[in-house]
């Protein structure tokens, strides 16, 4: 089915940035569907609405649910438990197994691959790599854990067999697309502008730091390049 999945991450990082409109607005623009899972719904809105500080924001992330602009997608356990365990079975150091995944975020990608989506939108740096560059990762984890870790080749293939049909965005991405397609144009009208010439520079600046900031694993090139790219093709939005 048409439609991305959304990890938690992400749904957060637009809430920190109030900017969960954009889900509404994509849906509108672009004719696609957003779906989460129940893990993902507990991370935005069971466990937030719970502590005060959250209040709000949880009630926020449950309008967009019990809007359907985020679906809640079914995602089948077996597959997720078996997915979750290859994910940290494929590198170890020291004769342990090293965990780069968590449940929540193999469940949502486990369902984007069950429901064939168009896309998996997660900000976390691991899972990014372990679906695009498993040998990036095992010198991220090196590095980190300042040791010498090895990979399970055969696991590492197999997973990758698994998740080769996902293709990742993370949520800079995201409102870059949103960007493109136009639901930005609420902060960039003629009175805008004559407060701010240079307000798209500044929304553009604004939606990519802001999704950084929250937790979204992108690097300054990575922000210049989006935005070099969005300021040059704006007169074709």
């Amino acid at each position: 089915m048409k439609g991305i999945g959304l990890d938690a991450g992400p749904v957060i990082s637009l809430s920190i940035n109030n900017m969960l409109w954009v889900f509404e607005e994509l849906k509108k623009r672009s004719n696609t569907s957003f779906y989460i899972t129940e893990a993902v719904k507990r991370e935005i809105f069971d466990r937030p609405i719970s502590i005060k500080r959250f209040e709000i924001k949880a009630i926020q992330a449950l309008d967009l649910i019990s809007e359907e602009v985020l679906e809640i997608m079914d995602v089948e356990k077996e597959f997720v438990d078996e997915t979750l365990k290859l994910a940290n079975e494929c590198f170890y150091a020291n004769g342990k197994q090293i965990q780069v995944a968590h449940k929540g975020e193999i469940e949502c990608l486990c369902g984007v691959i069950q429901h064939d989506l168009q896309a998996f939108v997660i900000d976390e740096t691991n899972m990014r790599l372990m679906i695009e560059a498993p040998r990036r990762l095992k010198h991220k984890l090196s590095s980190r854990l300042h040791t010498n870790v090895k990979e399970d080749a055969k696991k590492v293939k197999k997973f990758q067999n698994i998740t080769k049909p996902v293709k990742i965005l993370r949520s800079a991405e995201l409102l870059a697309i949103a960007y493109e397609k136009g639901a930005m144009k609420r902060y960039n009208d003629k009175n805008q502008k004559e407060y701010m010439p240079e307000i798209e520079d500044k929304i553009i600046d604004g939606m990519l730091w802001g999704t950084k900031l929250a937790g979204c694993s992108i690097n300054h090139q990575e922000i210049q390049d989006i935005k070099d790219y969005l300021l040059k093709n704006k007169g074709k939005q």
